[in-house]
């Protein structure tokens, strides 16, 4: 888990995680923690789970990241 001590988690990007509920490799709860966490420090943080993807990026979990790291480029 990453330590945010020595960083204002306020300053930070907005982060966005993704993550299949039928990964078998990384249990999304461990994504669900990690931004708990984050949120806990002030962080902006949010998770996108999708139904049915295991540890893969299937097209529309491809899409919805590109979309979305295009969306805060933009900005």
């Amino acid at each position: 888990m990453l330590e945010l001590t020595t960083v204002d988690a306020r300053a930070l990007p907005p982060i966005v995680a993704f993550h299949g509920d039928a990964d078998p490799l990384v249990p999304v709860e461990e994504d669900r923690e990690g931004v708990r966490q984050l949120g806990k420090r002030g962080a902006r943080a949010e998770l996108r789970v999708f139904p049915g993807v295991r540890h893969e990026l299937p097209p529309a979990l491809r899409s919805e990241i590109f979309a979305s790291l295009s969306r805060a480029l933009a900005r």
